[in-house]
């Protein structure tokens, strides 16, 4: 029993049903003080939005102090002339490491306290079978363990809570 607890507790999934999105260029504004740097109204939406999202499913659990990992998975809609039920790579903009800033920036202060913390990113972009709206995956792992050769088989071993995601996504392909 308390294996099984301490499993959940260590690495834990995050949905989050929002299409995935490129971190928009920083913009510059003139003010009467200077300069002013914002991020464009669709980067900010959809962080603001993530933030909520990520906080209701994350529940009660403190932030780590320790390292964390993450794996991303943006899953984008497919296009409505192609009525594909097969889940494909998806090559085109926006870039993956744009989708990873946005999310990392998100989930600051919510799932980790600072990105610094963030030891391992993996990254994939997928499109979704017809049908299916875009969305982005999040699985945390607290606290990974640290194995020679540092493959990814070994330092997501035992997380339940990816298994059974990874066997869904394994059926659509």
């Amino acid at each position: 029993m308390k294996r099984a607890k301490l499993r959940e507790e260590r690495c834990y999934l995050l949905k989050l049903p929002l299409a995935p999105i490129g971190q928009g260029r920083p913009r510059a504004a003139r003010t009467q003080r200077g300069v002013t740097i914002y991020d464009p109204v669709a980067s900010k939406r959809w962080k603001k939005d993530a933030k909520m999202l990520a906080l209701i499913a994350r529940g009660v659990r403190e932030l780590p102090t320790g390292p964390v990992a993450l794996t991303i998975v943006q899953i984008f809609k497919r296009p409505q002339k192609d009525r594909s039920p097969k889940m494909v790579w998806q090559p085109k903009k926006p870039d993956v490491d744009n989708v990873d800033k946005l999310v990392l920036d998100s989930l600051e202060g919510i799932v980790y306290s600072n990105d610094s913390q963030v030891i391992q990113l993996t990254s994939s972009k997928l499109l979704a079978p017809a049908g299916i709206l875009g969305q982005v995956l999040v699985h945390v792992k607290l606290e990974p363990r640290i194995t020679w050769p540092f493959g990814l088989a070994s330092i997501w071993d035992g997380c339940c809570c990816w298994d059974d995601e990874l066997d869904m996504l394994r059926r659509t392909v």
